[in-house]
């Protein structure tokens, strides 16, 4: 449920990527990344709502992020609440998810958008963490760091309504604006 908007359904997506979960024990679609923009855009941002919100949390954002600037962007949540059809929320673990699993699946999305959507090799990879989102980004970030895994670890890290759990390597700007100044912020 998409509870940062009360206003129209958000916009379908460019594109439908789907990617494993970790510790589904499910195929390997088992999770969802709403994508917009094109292939070879200058920024990969990839967005990650918190506890409750899904993808129409950034949707409305995303696409239009990618039709002002030169952005590709994808737009996850968190495991459990990505409730469709195909995949109704009564199909995920029943007893929740660690935090290692959670981490894992948004890294596969990250790999996902970078994998699969995006051409461009020298495009800025941005990070947009929001509210409980930003904790399992900030793990998913770190573990990326400290495994130096090139694909998935972000130029730039965006937190917003929360803190920082923990310090990022110095060439990594970390930003934590307002939800008003987000905009200006990701793309400066």
């Amino acid at each position: 449920t998409n509870t940062m908007s009360n206003a129209s359904p958000p916009p379908a997506p460019d594109k439908v990527v789907y990617y494993p979960i970790s510790g589904d024990g499910n195929d390997e679609t088992s999770g969802r990344l709403f994508v917009w923009g094109n292939a070879t855009a200058a920024n990969v941002i990839l967005f990650c709502a918190g506890y409750p919100d899904d993808q129409g949390s950034f949707s409305a954002f995303a696409q239009e992020l990618s039709k002002e600037a030169d952005c590709l962007c994808g737009v996850a949540c968190l495991i459990g609440y990505d409730d469709y059809s195909e995949r109704p929320y009564t199909s995920y673990k029943q007893q929740g998810y660690t935090f290692d699993e959670m981490t894992l699946s948004l890294r596969a999305a990250a790999k996902a958008l970078k994998e699969d959507c995006s051409t461009n090799p020298t495009a800025q990879f941005v990070t947009i963490f929001h509210d409980w989102g930003s904790c399992i980004g900030a793990w998913y970030t770190n573990r990326a760091f400290e495994e130096k895994d090139a694909l998935v670890s972000p130029d730039k890290i965006v937190y917003f309504d929360v803190l920082p759990i923990r310090s990022h390597p110095k060439d990594v700007n970390v930003i934590m604006p307002s939800k008003k100044a987000m905009r200006h912020t990701i793309l400066e």
